[in-house]
This record gives structure tokens, sequence and C-alpha cells, in this order.
């Protein structure tokens, strides 16, 4: 006996499941994977990475010394930090057309 497929209207309004959130959990992740995959090679190659941003202390980049860890900077400074890149690595799978402020910015200088 087949059984028929809810409707998902009904589940989402009588549940307490937030789909936004889940869509905002899964989307962190799979670009999470992606820079995590990317950054490793990098840095497994020898190049040097300069990091900005929050990462755990005991997170697994952290073992390579071609890894350079320089925390948050705030959004006005970046303009500075960018003007000093030679390359700036931005993995973003929402934009495949398109990208993120962070990535023009960046090619500006």
């Amino acid at each position: 006996m087949v059984k028929s497929i809810p409707d998902l209207n009904y589940v989402y309004e009588t549940t307490h499941f937030d789909m936004d959130s889940l869509i905002n959990q899964c989307d962190f992740y799979v670009r999470g994977v992606k820079r995590n995959f990317v950054m490793e090679e990098l840095l497994k190659r020898g190049l040097t990475i300069d990091f900005y941003g929050a990462i755990s202390n005991s997170h697994e980049f952290l073992k390579y010394p071609n890894f350079n860890n320089n925390g948050m900077v705030d959004y006005k400074d970046l303009d500075n930090v960018y003007a000093q890149a030679k390359i700036a690595l931005n993995i973003m799978p929402n934009f495949p057309e398109g990208g993120h402020d962070r990535l023009f910015m960046s090619m500006v200088h």
C-alpha cells in the first residue's frame, strides 16, 4: 500500500518548522564545505593564505605555517585589506552569474 505524500503547506503550517532558517543553515554549510576544501588544497600546496574573519582556536588550518590568521576586520577597513591583496577568494554558490560586493571591491584595487 502506497502512503500519500503529505501536503507541504499542511506540514509547514502545523509544525514549528522554520523553513527559512533551515535553508540558511544548509546554504551556510555548503559554502563552508566548499571554502574549506579549496583553502585546504591551497595550503597543502604551500600557498600563503592571509585569513580575515572569525575562526575557532582549534581549527585545522592553524596547523599550517602558511596560514596567517588576521582575525576580524571592520567593514570600513576592508578597502585597505583588498588594496594589499593579490587574490581575493570568494566562494559563493548562490551567485552563479554575479557576485558579492567584496569580490568587486577587491577588483578595484
